[in-house]
């Protein structure tokens, strides 16, 4: 019996989610592998451009490799971080992120990051 504002949030491997990843706002995230008994999700982490803004690029970001396509209509430039994330189940946001999507032509890339050695977020090392 399940309270009626007890929030059970299912996380979907292939979703976009918000993740609390330990930096001011947090960033968008991919879920590419989750562990519900063991509470470890794997998340591919984005980051964009603001209309205007100096780009990723430009500031020199590396630990960030720029997309082909952005995941969303109102950016102008897509990120995702080099390492993915694992994190517990309170660092994810209990909103699917809808109309956030990898491009066919990133999916190589986003692949290959899911197979580097992960960061954590703060919360996981406790």
């Amino acid at each position: 019996f399940m309270a009626e504002n007890s929030c059970i949030k299912n996380i979907e491997i292939g979703k976009f989610y918000f993740v609390h990843d330990g930096s001011k706002t947090g960033h968008p995230g991919y879920v590419v592998w989750k562990d519900d008994f063991a509470n470890r999700y794997l998340v591919i982490r984005t980051d964009s451009d603001k209309p205007g803004a100096v780009t990723k690029e430009e500031k020199g970001e590396k630990h960030i490799t720029k997309l082909k396509h952005p995941t969303e209509e109102k950016v102008v430039n897509s990120y995702v971080h080099n390492r993915p994330m694992m994190c517990k189940r309170k660092d994810i946001g209990s909103k699917e992120l809808i109309g956030m999507n990898f491009h066919e032509d990133d999916m190589k890339l986003i692949e290959e990051i899911s197979k580097r050695n992960p960061e954590f977020t703060p919360t996981f090392n406790k």
